[in-house]
């Protein structure tokens, strides 16, 4: 729910779920659960903020009705934002922002995280946009979800995260945009850097061409590898993380009423493990050599979805939809970019054909078609 002023400065919303699972040998103190989100906003004007507090409970459970990544967390955040759509010079408009979000435990209050996020854009007379963001978290703190045990946490080293882009003046027929990620922390040997490339082409008034090239590389990740039953123990890894990922789209206009869209991806993962530890109480790790089993991971997936969209009346669609899809995952670690692409596409492939059609009824036609 969302309540906002007459003249639309600022606004209220509120927002919460409850989950309940129906089950007798299950207590209600750990059958139920909840999640809020409730905040204050100013959202118009040059100055603008938001004031928020979002809260899961231990047992919240939305199973079979979305996702849940994190339980019994409770944040506050505070964030400022500077907008500016008055040109000054060869400035176009500008905005700037900066948020800070505190995370704690919601069944006992302990300090989790804090995090700070700042940034803004710049756009030219050239229309050409320039895309700053810078991401911390300024200080060693226990992550309790890592382990994957409850009870168990994991010291986790502070950082710092940017990413810079730049994109070129859409209006024009080819477009390029292309950013840059990199990060670092206090741990040594730890930087994670990479790319992304992304040109468009407007071939003609019909044919409309893309590809999206982005590249990361993660040196000595820390996280979760196993967990020993039989000895309550949690194993943590670090390793090296390598993921590329190539889509290419391209949108064939028949005539303003039919069109062909097709997009083919290829994402390519590969995790090669360098250490194992042995996660301690409290929450640091020692080294060991006992353990050897590999959870290096080699993990490909490619896709390809193909539209065509009819709009045969207004606000009417028949679409025929053929979807591709091929998963390659093993511990094939070393390859190549090309070879991995060459044995996923040898790979079986799932097929799949749909027929979908979308009509439109106006109501106050149908209406006056009855009365008669």
């Amino acid at each position: 729910m969302t309540i906002r002023d007459k003249k639309n400065n600022y606004a209220v919303y509120v927002k919460g779920k409850y989950s309940k699972e129906f089950d007798n040998s299950i207590p209600d103190s750990i059958s139920q659960g909840g999640v809020y989100h409730i905040g204050l906003s100013k959202v118009s004007g040059k100055f603008r903020f938001d004031l928020s507090e979002n809260g899961i409970t231990p047992y919240y459970n939305p199973n079979d009705l979305g996702i849940n990544f994190q339980t019994n967390i409770m944040e506050h955040f505070a964030g400022i934002q500077w907008v500016d759509n008055t040109q000054h010079g060869h400035i176009l408009n500008w905005s700037f922002f900066e948020g800070n979000d505190v995370s704690m435990r919601y069944s006992n209050g302990a300090f989790y995280d804090y995090n700070i996020n700042l940034g803004g854009d710049l756009t030219t007379d050239k229309f050409w946009t320039f895309s700053l963001f810078g991401n911390s978290k300024p200080f060693w703190f226990y992550d309790y979800y890592e382990s994957r045990v409850e009870g168990k946490k994991f010291l986790h080293a502070p950082y710092v995260y940017t990413n810079f882009s730049i994109k070129t003046d859409y209006r024009k027929p080819f477009m390029m945009e292309v950013s840059f990620d990199w990060a670092e922390s206090p741990q040594p040997k730890d930087p994670l850097y990479g790319y992304g490339i992304g040109p468009s082409w407007q071939a003609t008034d019909w044919l409309n061409l893309g590809l999206a090239i982005n590249y990361t590389f993660d040196h000595s990740n820390w996280g979760f590898a196993d967990y020993i039953d039989s000895t309550d123990q949690v194993i943590i890894g670090r390793r090296d993380t390598k993921t590329i990922s190539n889509d290419f789209y391209t949108t064939i206009l028949f005539s303003p009423q039919m069109n062909l869209v097709v997009h083919a991806r290829h994402y390519w993962s590969e995790v090669r493990y360098l250490e194992y530890y042995n996660l301690l109480n409290d929450g640091n790790v020692a080294s060991t050599s006992l353990y050897t089993t590999s959870h290096d991971e080699n993990f490909n997936a490619w896709n390809v979805d193909v539209v065509y969209e009819w709009q045969f009346a207004p606000g009417s669609f028949l679409n025929l939809i053929w979807k591709q899809s091929l998963v390659k995952d093993d511990a094939s670690v070393g390859n190549d970019y090309a070879t991995n692409l060459r044995e996923t596409l040898q790979l079986p492939a799932d097929n799949t054909l749909a027929l979908k059609l979308i009509y439109y009824l106006d109501y106050q036609k149908v209406k006056k078609v009855i009365t008669k």
